[in-house]
C-alpha cells in the first residue's frame, strides 16, 4: 500500500523547506519583488502629491529609463546565470566584469548623449533631468547584473539584504526629498539613483572579497564579443517589449495630452504588478531550470511552466478584485479614468508575464534570433493597431489599452509555441550532444 496522502504532502513540505538553495531562491524572489514594488507601494503617494501634468512626465521619464537600462546591461545578465551553470565559478565572475566596464563605457556614452539632448531642447530634457535618467538607468543595470550572478552561484543572503536595502531607501528618500524639498520629478529620480548607488557600491565591496582567477586578454575579448553580440540579437526582443509597454504613453500624450498620460499612467503601473510578481518568482527559478534542461528533465521543465501560467492568471483575478475594492481610497478623482483601463492592461500585463515563463528555454539555447523574430511579430501588431486608430479618429484610453492586450497575448502565443518546439528539438537530440 501507498503512503497517506497526508504523509506525502508532510513529507514533501519538509524537502522543500530542508532545501538551504531552494528557499533561499524563495527568499530572494521577495526580496526582489520588494524592490521593484517599491515605486509600486508609494505610487498612491507620488500621484496624489504630483499633479496628473508632473505625473505624466514622470512616467514617460521612467519609460525611457526602461529601455535605456536594458541597453547599459546589453542582455549580459541573461548569459551569466547560464554561464555558472554550464561552467561554473571562474567563467561567470569573468563574464560579469566583463559585462560591468561594458556597462560603464555605455553609460559615460550615454550622460554626454544626454547633454547633448538637452541643449538642443532644455525645455524637453533639462541637462539635470538627462543626467538623472542615465544614472537611474545604470544603477538599475548593474543591479540586474549583480543579482544575475549571485542567482547563478546561489549565494542569496548579501543579494536579499541589498534588495530589501533598496526598497526601504527608495521609499525613505523619496519621502524626504518630497517633504523637505518638493514634489519634483528631478527628485523622485535623485532618490532611486542615491538608493541603487547604495547598494550596488555594497554588492561591489562584497564581491571584491572573492578571489578568482583573471581573465587574460583574449578570454576578456571572447567575453566582450559574446554579450555584444547576444546583446544586439536579443536587442530587437528587448526595443519591441519596450515598445508595446511605452509607446502607449507617448501616444496617449500626443493625442490627449500630458495629463491624461498621468492617468494611463496610473493604471500602467499599477497593471504591472502581475509581470513584477512573476518575473521577480521566474528570475529565482532560472538555475533550477536551467539544470533540469541539462538534466534533460523535460516533463519537470514543462510542469513548472504549466504550474506558473496557473499562478499568474490566479493572481491576476484577485488582484484586479483587490483593486476595484481599494481604488477609490487610493487615488484622487482626477486619477478615477484609470479604473477602468485595468481589465485591458492587467490582461496584457498577464500575457507578458506568461511569456516570460515560456521563455526560458530560449534563453538557455541562446535562440536570441528567434525570439526577436517572434517580439518583432508582436510589435507589428501593436504599431498597426495604433496607426489603425489614429487613421480612424479613434484614439482613446480604452482602445489604447485594448492593442495593448492584443500584441501582448500574440507575443505570449507565439513563445509558448517557440517553447514547445524548441524542448521538442532538444528531447530528440541524442544524449550528450552540446546544446
Amino acid at each position: 500500500m501507498g503512503r497517506h496522502p497526508a504523509k506525502l504532502i508532510s513529507d514533501q513540505f519538509w524537502k522543500i523547506i530542508s532545501n538551504r538553495k531552494l528557499i533561499g531562491a524563495g527568499s530572494l524572489a521577495v526580496s526582489d519583488m520588494a524592490g521593484k514594488a517599491a515605486g509600486f507601494i508609494i505610487l498612491p503617494y507620488l500621484a496624489n502629491r504630483m499633479n496628473p501634468d508632473q505625473f505624466g512626465r514622470l512616467t514617460i521619464y521612467l519609460s525611457v529609463i526602461q529601455i535605456l537600462t536594458v541597453v547599459i546591461g546589453l542582455g549580459g545578465a541573461a548569459l551569466i546565470t547560464v554561464e555558472y551553470i554550464r561552467n561554473g565559478y571562474t567563467s561567470a565572475r569573468r563574464l560579469r566584469a566583463t559585462n560591468l566596464k561594458l556597462a560603464a563605457w555605455i553609460s559615460v556614452a550615454l550622460i554626454v548623449v544626454a547633454q547633448i539632448v538637452s541643449w538642443s531642447v532644455p525645455t524637453a530634457l533639462p541637462a539635470a533631468t538627462g543626467l538623472l535618467i542615465v544614472a537611474v538607468s545604470c544603477v538599475q543595470a548593474i543591479n540586474v547584473i549583480e543579482l544575475a550572478y549571485y542567482r547563478g552561484a546561489q549565494i542569496y543572503s548579501i543579494a536579499i539584504a541589498g534588495q530589501y536595502a533598496f526598497a526601504v531607501l527608495n521609499v525613505l528618500v523619496t519621502f524626504l526629498a518630497f517633504e523637505l524639498d518638493s514634489p519634483t520629478v528631478a527628485n523622485r529620480l535623485l532618490s532611486i539613483a542615491l538608493a541603487g548607488g547604495v547598494v550596488q557600491t555594497a554588492y561591489a565591496l562584497e564581491l571584491r572579497r572573492k578571489s578568482y582567477e583573471h581573465a587574460d586578454r583574449v578570454a576578456r575579448q571572447a567575453n566582450t564579443s559574446l554579450i555584444i553580440r547576444f546583446g544586439l540579437s536579443i536587442f530587437p526582443h528587448v526595443a519591441s517589449g519596450w515598445i508595446r509597454w511605452n509607446v502607449d504613453r507617448f501616444a496617449v500624450a500626443g493625442f490627449l495630452g500630458v495629463a491624461a498620460t498621468g492617468v494611463y499612467g496610473v493604471a500602467v503601473m499599477l497593471a504591472t504588478a502581475p509581470t513584477m510578481l512573476f518575473s521577480a518568482i521566474s528570475n529565482q527559478l532560472q538555475p533550477f531550470l536551467y539544470q533540469r534542461l541539462k538534466d534533460r528533465d523535460f516533463p519537470g521543465f514543462q510542469m513548472v511552466q504549466v504550474s506558473l501560467t496557473v499562478m499568474v492568471l490566479v493572481f491576476t483575478i484577485g488582484y484586479f478584485g483587490l483593486l476595484n475594492f481599494f481604488f477609490n481610497s487610493l487615488f484622487a478623482s482626477e486619477y478615477d479614468g484609470a479604473k477602468s483601463l485595468l481589465p485591458a492592461l492587467l490582461g496584457g500585463a498577464a500575457a507578458q508575464a506568461i511569456f516570460t515563463i515560456f521563455s526560458f528555454a530560449v534563453f538557455y539555447e541562446r535562440r536570441g534570433r528567434s525570439i526577436s523574430w517572434l517580439s518583432g511579430s508582436a510589435l507589428l501588431v501593436h504599431i498597426a493597431g495604433l496607426c489603425g486608430l489614429a487613421l480612424l479618429s479613434r484614439i482613446t484610453l480604452h482602445n489604447v489599452a485594448l492593442v495593448f492586450l492584443v500584441s501582448n497575448t500574440v507575443a505570449m502565443l507565439g513563445m509558448a509555441w517557440l517553447s514547445q518546439r524548441l524542448i521538442v528539438q532538444l528531447r530528440l537530440a541524442p544524449e550528450g550532444t552540446p546544446n
